[in-house]
Parts: C-alpha cells; structure tokens; sequence
C-alpha cells in the first residue's frame, strides 16, 4: 500500500463506501495513517463513527496529499465504524497502521501547520530570511498532559545556516481531546547556499510520552535551460557564416528553478578555427542581471569572419554561462559556406529525327541541369566551359563553348543546352567525348560525357519513371561511383549503374523494334546477387533473366539481352535481389543498352500539324499550340519556325516562343518529323505583332 512516496506493511484498504466495523469496548484510542493509493487515484473522505456517531472526519483527500496521522478517543465506545467516502469505481483508500489501544497517559501529537513570515513573501525559505514555522500539539490521550515542553532540533550540511530565536519551551498542560498552536521562529543565515536542505524535528514531552513531527526545506535555486537560437544579424540572412561577413549568435537563459541566479558571465570561446574569427573583447565576455525565476532572457554575441577563409573551414565555438555556482555550456560546429556544384543529365536530342541520339552530320542539343548542394553561393563569374576531347575531337564543332551563369545560391538550379556538331565523316558507333567544367575561380566540378554516333543507348534518355532502394541511377558509371560499367571484363562506354532493388521505365512509344544490353553485377563488386527482367507497359514480361553473382575471384558473370520491342510503348527494366545475401553489394549494371530505331528506310513524312493558334501575347513571348501529326513509323516531334528559320523543337503538341521583342510581327508556322528524320509540309502561317514591354494581351 502506497500513499505519496510511503509505502504501508500494516493495515488495510477500502473502497468508496465500505464499511469496517470493530467492537471496542474497553479501548481508549483509535490511529491510523490514512490517504488516497497514488497508484488507483480518486478523492476520499476518511470517516470514524463511535456507536452511530461520527466522531471524526479528514475531509477530502486525493493521490496528490500525503498521508494523515489521525488519534481519535473512543472511551465509552462499543461499535467502531470506519468508511471512507469519495469518488466511485476502483478508487482504493489506506488505513496504513490502524489499531486499538488504551492510553493510561496522554497521548501527544504533533503537527506541523505552515511557514510564514518569510521576508520577500515567495512561500519559500531563502538565505537571509527569518520564517515562522506554525505546529499545533494534540493530547490525544485519556488523561491531562504533564506540563509540555517544546523544543526544535535543526540539521543542516552546516548547524551555522539555522538559528531558532523562539517560540520553544514550556507551553502548559492540555487537558484531553485538547489542542494548542505554537509558532517557532529560525533565523537563515545569509551564507547558505541555494539548493541546501534544512530539517527541523519538533518534540513535545510532559515527561511521560513525546510527539514529535520532521519538516524539511530546501533554499530556492535557479534551473537553466541555455540555448543557442541560431545566427542572425548577418551580413548574408541564410543562417550560415560566410567568409567576410559579421552575425551574432542569438541565444537564451530560461529559468526553471524557484529561485534567482546570481549575475551570469556569458562567454564566447572559439574552439577551431580562431585565425579566421575576431570577437570584440566586450562581444567575447558579457555579464548578465541575475534572471529571476520563471523568466527567460536573449542576448547575443557579435563575431566576424575573415574574409580570406576558404569555404568548407571548419569553425567551432563554445557558448558558457556561469553565476559562480552553475555553469552550463553549448558546443557548436559550423562549416564555411561554399558552392557544391552536380551535374545531373536532361535532355540529348538530334535536330535531325529529333531522337535522343547524336547523328553524324547533323546538329545535338545536349541538355544539362547544374545544381548547387552546398551552403554558399559561387562566385559572381560562374562559368561552365565545354570542350571536346580523345581521338574523335577532330569530329566535333561546338556552337557554343562556354556559358557565364553568374552567382547560383545553395540549393539553385540553372539548366544549359550544349548545341555541337558531328562530321558527317563520323562512323556509326565512332565514341565522342565532351570534358565539361564548372568554375567560379575557387571552387569547380568536371564531367566527362560519352555519346556513340548514331547509336540510341537508354543512359541518354529521361526516365518515364525510377524508383529503388538505395541511391539514383548512375548513367554510364557504377552505381555510387564514377567508375565506368564493368561486365565480364569489358568496360562499356554508356550503361546504367544500379542498385537492387531499382525499377526504370522509358517511353519508347512504338519508336523501336528492339533492346539488347549485357547486364550482371558490376566486376568491381565481389559481392551480391541479383536477377534482371523486362517488360512492356501491360506488364508483360519481354526478358526474365537467371540469378547472376558477384564473383571475388575473377570478371563476374554476364547474360546478354536481345529482344523484340516492337509496338511497346514503356519498356520498363528491372532488377531484383537475389535472395542469396538481402540486397548486401546487389550492385547491378545494365552494360550498352541500346535500343534500335523503327523504319530506318522509311521515306515517308508525317502529317502536316494543322490548327496553329497563338494566344498569350506579352512583350517578349507568346504561346503555341497545334493538332497532332501522324505518320506511318511514328511522330519524333515538331520544328516550330519563326520568320522562316528553325526557331525550336516541341516534343509536345504546344510550347511558349521566349525572347521575343516588343512591338515586333512575327510570322510562325510548325512542321513535323518522324524517326527516320522525314520532315512534314508546313501547317498553317499564323502572323502576330507582341506588345509594349510591361503589357499582355489581357491588358
């Protein structure tokens, strides 16, 4: 049985309402220790009836009240009736202790009642403070009390905290059933520390029995929680710190005690990196008011960066407070901000057959996303050059060899297309290479990007659709790696690097008549198992390939796919575990995959794409649509031409016309191309005139 933090061996438990009766005949005296059990909960009324009679009552209790001692007379009583009355349900009430007894003396209880007096009023004993601690002295007993005698015994880490400057001594007789309040006054003396305990046991003897009752205190004191809210007040507003820039470190003390702190020294330490960081004397060291109770205060500490410190360094500070008694600290790590630049593929599109391929003779628009993943922004003068290289440069012209971008902020996304030429005296399967490089002056990235003339391979075209575990797919490397796709033994210029379990769909639409590739765990792997399989967009399986493994000893093994996708709309290409190992090492590569084109000796054009419209005039654009063009293999997409000249390729039956000037006529018409490069007549000539910068055709 538990009341508050008391566990109870003697005595027993009653629920709501039910009654105990005891024949006492002969008896003087009824104790208990009665409360609420802290582990059922509820609210209870402690009751004692003496023949019919209610001859005490607690009032209500609950699980958050510690127990109480109650002595209660019952000379002349026969039937002793205890209940306990409260709430319903489960709600358990102890009687810890209970018993019967006669008392030949007096039976002397003792109560402590409250603590008053204390100088500030906050209910709370603190150093300095002189307090009045109230007890009231019960004779419980059947006969008077002796002449009583007070006294207050005190303990302390040191008996110098607590002086008793009154209220003890004799305090008189009490004659049975009565009660006496006695007020003890303590000095606290100023040198106790916060957080000390104080105890004071209270006796009270007539030289035949004693009473006595323990109270404990503890001086008030500060709780903090210190935090570190972020940077602000920068010269950049992106919560980073940048070389050359100034910001503060905005922090706050919370106190959660019951008690004031004294005046707090906050201070600021550079840990790593202090040749890259000045702090002003007065930013660095800073004494705060003491924070009272329940308050919260903000205060900051100014720092500068160098402005010659590289991006990525590593800089460290230490954040303390102390009031002379509790010292808290904060560590913080933080990293230079700088560009992190990634080269992710778009878009490889002929302007011939409007393939995803590079033809011999005729121009590529090669597309590319750049993305910043660091901290920082780049330099101002960002530039990404091309250029091409190995033993087949002679056979590329590039249109445009380098782009200035300026500044791309952390997380920014700039897209380029890459227009380049090959001779018309290239060889099907010839191996171009293009070296692409991003710079700001400091900080760069390089790309090499391979293409095999007049060849499709899958690695150059967008994903309809890729989902897997693990990372992305890799295009012409190994999976997590910049190496190339090794199988059996062969290095492949263009693949897929993959990790199982991976699922990739490309649209095809009915465009080719077949898929080849030699798949298997990269050679670079000694481990993992894996299965590849292909299937069109109903699902149907095209290819289900046998378990491959990853082979520590030597090139791993390969099977080779050739297959008919004739008709297909969505190949999709998949590689599962092989259920050997889980998906421990399954890295899977998907070696020269290919696809080859439908209707290579088709002469016939498409459709003429009929219908143009124009509609969204501004300034400087507008937009196009059109109806679809057919053809006998299939439709590739659509040439738009602005006043005579190939102006841009649609894949799509609409596209918006950028660039344009203000207040000028422009005349525009769309034709079609198919796989084999056929172009369709001309449709219909639409002519508009756009408006004055500012203005669009709602205006």
């Amino acid at each position: 049985m538990m009341v508050r933090d008391h566990y109870f061996t003697k005595g027993f438990s009653t629920r709501n309402g039910t009654e105990v009766v005891y024949g006492v005949t002969g008896n003087s005296l009824f104790k208990a220790d009665v409360g609420v059990d802290r582990q059922v909960g509820g609210s209870m009324n402690f009751q004692v009836w003496g023949d019919g009679s209610l001859l005490y009552e607690t009032g209500n209790m609950t699980q958050q009240d510690d127990f109480k001692k109650i002595t209660v007379g019952i000379v002349g009583v026969n039937q002793l009736k205890l209940v306990a009355v409260g709430s319903g349900g489960t709600v358990s009430a102890i009687w810890g202790n209970a018993g019967i007894a006669k008392a030949p003396n007096a039976d002397l209880i003792v109560e402590f009642i409250s603590m008053t007096g204390d100088d500030n009023g906050d209910g709370l004993v603190d150093p300095g403070e002189t307090i009045d601690l109230k007890v009231r002295i019960t004779n419980a007993g059947v006969v008077e009390s002796g002449n009583i005698n007070l006294i207050c015994n005190t303990w302390a880490a040191d008996p110098s905290y607590i002086t008793i400057t009154g209220g003890t001594g004799n305090i008189g007789t009490l004659a049975v059933g009565a009660s006496t309040e006695q007020t003890i006054s303590a000095s606290i003396s100023s040198s106790t520390p916060r957080q000390n305990p104080l105890e004071f046991t209270f006796n009270a003897n007539d030289g035949a029995v004693t009473g006595s009752t323990v109270k404990s205190f503890t001086t008030p004191y500060p709780v903090f929680v210190h935090r570190l809210n972020g940077i602000g007040a920068e010269t950049e507003e992106d919560g980073e710190l940048s070389a050359g820039e100034t910001a503060s470190f905005d922090l706050s003390i919370e106190n959660t005690g019951n008690g004031v702190s004294n005046d707090i020294t906050a201070t600021c330490k550079v840990l790593v990196g202090s040749q890259y960081v000045a702090i002003a004397p007065s930013e660095a060291t800073k004494t705060l008011d003491p924070v009272q109770a329940g308050n919260t205060v903000n205060y900051t500490h100014e720092i500068s960066i160098n402005g010659d410190v590289i991006g990525g360094t590593e800089l460290k500070f230490k954040f303390t407070i102390d009031d002379g008694i509790d010292k808290h600290e904060i560590v913080k790590q933080y990293w230079t901000t700088k560009p992190d630049f990634e080269f992710e593929f778009n878009k490889l599109q002929s302007t011939n057959n409007l393939l995803p391929m590079v033809e011999a003779g005729y121009e590529t628009e090669f597309t590319l996303d750049l993305l910043n993943n660091g901290n920082g922004p780049s330099g101002s003068n960002t530039t990404i050059s091309v250029s091409a290289s190995s033993s087949n440069s002679s056979l590329v012209t590039l249109a445009n060899s380098s782009f200035n971008i300026g500044s791309m902020i952390a997380g920014s996304k700039v897209t380029n297309t890459i227009n380049f030429t090959v001779s018309p005296s290239a060889q099907k399967g010839d191996i171009i290479q293009l070296n692409i490089n991003v710079s700001d002056g400091i900080y760069s990235k390089s790309k090499t990007q391979k293409f095999i003339v007049d060849e499709i391979s899958v690695s150059d075209m967008p994903f309809a659709y890729d989902q897997g575990s693990y990372a992305k797919v890799y295009r012409d490397s190994k999976v997590m790696s910049t190496l190339p796709v090794t199988l059996g033994g062969t290095a492949y210029a263009k693949g897929l690097g993959v990790h199982a379990e991976r699922t990739i769909h490309i649209n095809t639409n009915s465009l080719y008549t077949r898929f080849t590739a030699v798949v298997g765990i990269d050679d670079n792997n000694g481990g993992g198992s894996v299965k590849f399989n292909v299937y069109d967009e109903n699902d149907v399986a095209l290819y289900t390939g046998g378990l491959l493994e990853g082979n520590t000893n030597g090139p791993n093994e390969t099977e080779a796919i050739d297959i008919d996708i004739s008709g297909v709309q969505i190949l999709k290409l998949e590689v599962t575990d092989g259920n050997l190992n889980g998906i421990t090492s399954d890295h899977a590569d998907w070696g020269n995959p290919q696809l080859t084109i439908a209707g290579s000796s088709d002469t016939e054009a498409p459709s003429v794409p009929v219908n143009l419209v124009i509609s969204n005039i501004s300034g400087n654009s507008a937009d196009l649509s059109w109806d679809a063009s057919t053809d006998n293999i299939g439709v590739t997409g659509y040439v738009i031409y602005l006043n005579g000249s190939a102006n841009k390729i649609a894949t799509s039956l609409s596209t918006t016309l950028d660039n344009l000037s203000p207040e000028t006529q422009y005349n525009v018409y769309v034709t079609a191309k198919d796989v084999a490069g056929n172009e369709s007549g001309a449709g219909n000539t639409e002519s508009f005139i756009t408006l004055t910068t500012g203005l669009n055709n709602d205006d």
